[in-house]
């Protein structure tokens, strides 16, 4: 294959790519990422790494757009439709459908917005590891469901647009923020990372997905990290 027939082919199947030093990241639908195409993809590398830049926080592919006509299943004009796109990270290539809420989910997010400082439906879970390496693990092995399910790569959207979405991204990364913790340790150290993130005050941005945040501090004391989810 040419090089200009793997970029028209590339996007057809809305494939994206994405720098991560010398390599190439590739996402799109599983059934189009063939071992034919990842053949045609080192074939093509320098050359597509070339096209690519060397910015790395962000996918690259063919423009993209979508249009009204593409989503039978909301009624959105081309300007509500960039409003969504605004808020998908990667833009309109990591966009993968729009659906309208349903009537549970416009309930939940009515509660969202009417919550002021907590959020009603906000769960926390606290975890304990006996080693970063094992907290690591975790955190891939969540990351991985993630990436294999939709709803887990589902956001919410309202602001502009007539009627809310909820918006499926085509990857979503997981957020992780590493925080510090006192020295007393133990069930201290544990109660005041709760307590930073308690869901009675502590709200999450729906618009993006995934709905899942994860702090993770040291407890030095104990010898252990701890996971809040």
């Amino acid at each position: 294959m040419r090089f200009d027939e793997l970029l028209v082919y590339l996007e057809r199947e809305n494939i994206g790519l994405r720098r991560n030093g010398s390599d190439l990241v590739v996402i799109g639908e599983t059934q189009t990422l063939t071992s034919s195409l990842v053949s045609e993809l080192r074939a093509h590398k320098a050359g597509l790494l070339a096209l690519i830049g060397e910015r790395r926080d962000t996918w690259w592919g063919r423009p993209v757009s979508i249009t009204p006509e593409m989503l039978p299943l909301v009624e959105l004009t081309e300007e509500e439709i960039a409003r969504v796109v605004a808020t998908v990270e990667g833009g309109a290539g990591n966009l993968q459908d729009i659906y309208p809420l349903a009537p549970l989910q416009e309930g939940i997010l009515f509660h969202h917005l009417m919550g002021g400082e907590g959020d009603p439906y906000l769960l926390g879970s606290l975890y304990s590891f006996e080693s970063r390496q094992r907290l690591e693990s975790y955190l891939a092995a969540l990351q991985a469901v993630i990436g294999r399910h939709d709803i887990l790569r589902t956001a919410v959207v309202w602001e502009g647009l007539r009627e809310p979405v909820q918006v499926v991204w085509r990857q979503a990364r997981l957020v992780v923020e590493e925080v510090e913790v006192g020295r007393e340790g133990g069930e201290a150290a544990a109660a005041e990372l709760y307590e930073r993130y308690n869901p009675r005050r502590y709200r999450l941005e729906v618009w993006r997905a995934p709905l899942l945040r994860m702090a993770v501090a040291e407890d030095k004391a104990a010898g252990r990290w701890l996971l809040m989810q």
